[in-house]
């Protein structure tokens, strides 16, 4: 028999596979939650495996943050 985290597990990647929403919720929910090392540790992950679907950060020469889409 399932524990209650497997249950909420399958029922979350059920409703969000059909509902962008709940998708949307469920992710700012997850990063809302984190400190600022588990956000780097995350991110740093997802640059890792998923290098062509990550937002790059990149330092402008006025010292401005600017986002580039890959």
């Amino acid at each position: 028999m399932p524990n209650a985290s497997q249950t909420l597990q399958t029922d979350l990647y059920n409703i969000a596979s059909n509902h962008d929403g709940i998708l949307d919720m469920i992710v700012y929910g997850f990063v809302n939650d984190m400190s600022p090392s588990q956000v780097r540790y995350y991110q740093d992950m997802l640059n890792t495996n998923f290098p062509n679907q990550v937002t790059k950060v990149t330092q402008t020469d006025d010292g401005i943050k600017s986002l580039n889409f890959r």
